[in-house]
């Protein structure tokens, strides 16, 4: 089996791509685009929204948020977050303004107060945590302040994409601690899809085979640590089911196969680094070869 990777530069076009049938398999979420002919595979990783104040402002709620001016890193993919949050809080009537920017723009726009707080959606990992740490100027002993979306369970209930989540206390700073507390927010889970019309028997080996190099390779890099076999309980109300996962997942994901992988394939899915996923999303075009082991 191997892996040829199409990279379409952001979300929007790689999924254009994948449903248009220019590809077999894309890293989605599920807010993006349109995925009916998808099947999930596997769970890439599951980034978080947040919502953050600068140092020195006096947000700590959503409703502080009513007519101020929030900046939204890559603003096109993430539309729907924001569509989510105005209906739920009625920041259109508060005439609260959504400003798109781009990462480059970010502390310029905060120190000359173009904007008034910051959203962005990102994967729980030291890199991107350093980087956000980084866009707020240092003041002295004030801090930035994370905005809790203490409605997350009734936006997730509502929207299904999105799913309810605790931040842990201390995430983006230890000492002192920020949160103070763990805190409600969302979360979106990134989904590897294949197309539906994929063969039962390469979409399980494809499975074994991602889990079999995550756990060869999961050392190199936080984000491939957190790939893992979606939840398909629905009394879970964080379930993974809102793309379907595909109909032989079951039973087979942790199958031991008689398949023989050629190693280009691990090398290119692994090429597929997680972290890209925050503004883009990879599309693959596979080529199967699949070599049954005989005995001698």
């Amino acid at each position: 089996m191997r892996l040829q990777v199409l990279d379409k530069g952001n979300a929007l076009d790689a999924i254009k791509a994948f449903s248009a049938g220019q590809a077999d398999l894309a890293v989605a979420r599920a807010d993006i685009g349109d995925l009916s002919g998808a099947a999930t595979v596997v769970v890439v990783t599951r980034i978080v929204v947040l919502i953050v104040a600068p140092p020195g402002s006096s947000i700590t709620e959503m409703d502080d948020l009513k007519g101020k001016t929030i900046g939204v890193v890559a603003g096109e993919i993430n539309q729907k977050v924001v569509a989510a949050l105005t209906t739920e809080y009625e920041l259109e009537h508060a005439k609260t303004h959504f400003k798109d920017l781009a990462p480059a723009d970010i502390s310029q726009a905060l120190k000359s107060k173009q904007v008034n707080a910051l959203l962005v959606v990102m994967p729980i990992t030291e890199k991107y945590l350093t980087m956000l740490r980084n866009v707020f100027p240092k003041s002295g002993k004030q801090k930035p302040a994370l905005i809790p979306i203490e409605s997350a369970g009734a936006i997730a209930a509502v929207t299904k994409y999105y799913q309810s989540y605790d931040l842990p206390k201390g995430t983006i700073q230890g000492s002192p601690p920020i949160p103070d507390d763990d805190m409600k927010t969302l979360q979106v889970p990134l989904y590897l899809v294949a197309n539906k019309k994929l063969s039962d028997d390469v979409v399980s080996s494809l499975a074994q085979a991602i889990m079999d190099a995550r756990r060869d390779l999961m050392g190199q890099d936080p984000l491939i640590a957190q790939i893992s076999e979606p939840d398909t309980d629905k009394t879970d109300t964080n379930n993974d089911t809102y793309i379907p996962v595909h109909q032989r997942r079951h039973g087979l994901f942790w199958r031991q196969r008689a398949v023989v992988f050629r190693q280009t394939w691990r090398s290119n899915f692994l090429w597929i680094d997680a972290a890209r996923h925050v503004d883009l999303v990879i599309c693959s075009r596979l080529e199967i070869h699949d070599e049954r082991r005989t005995q001698a």
